[in-house]
């Protein structure tokens, strides 16, 4: 066993199924990457049973963004894929747009078993 266990597929919230209208399963570091994804997209404390879970970036918004904001972006997102047991490491990158005060991270990481994985987010911070 891996240690990143299989959950059912899906793409962009949606369940994956196959040409026979069975839903399909992903594992192993695709399953790792789908968890991240979910965690990334979640704000932080936002499920009742598990206040530790999400992403702190989005108590961000509207937040002046200074000479310190990149750094604290890229700070919260670390901390929010290194939450998941399952990843050793994380090396996250941020590109800013000021004037649309959109931000858009690249994710890579690392699993626990030495699978790397990565993935793209952007996150506008107007509310």
């Amino acid at each position: 066993m891996d240690g990143l266990y299989t959950d059912i597929s899906s793409n962009s919230g949606d369940m994956d199924r196959n040409d026979t209208g069975d839903m399909t399963t992903a594992s192993g570091v695709g399953n790792l990457t789908g968890a991240l994804k979910r965690r990334f997209e979640t704000p932080l404390g936002a499920l009742f049973y598990d206040q530790t879970y999400g992403n702190p970036l989005f108590n961000r918004l509207s937040a002046p963004m200074g000479q310190s904001f990149e750094a604290n972006a890229i700070s919260d997102i670390t901390a929010c894929i290194l939450s998941d047991k399952r990843v050793q490491s994380v090396k996250v990158q941020a590109t800013v747009d000021r004037e649309s005060r959109m931000i858009t991270f690249s994710i890579n990481f690392i699993a626990n078993n030495g699978e790397s994985g990565s993935f793209e987010r952007g996150v506008s911070m107007r509310v």
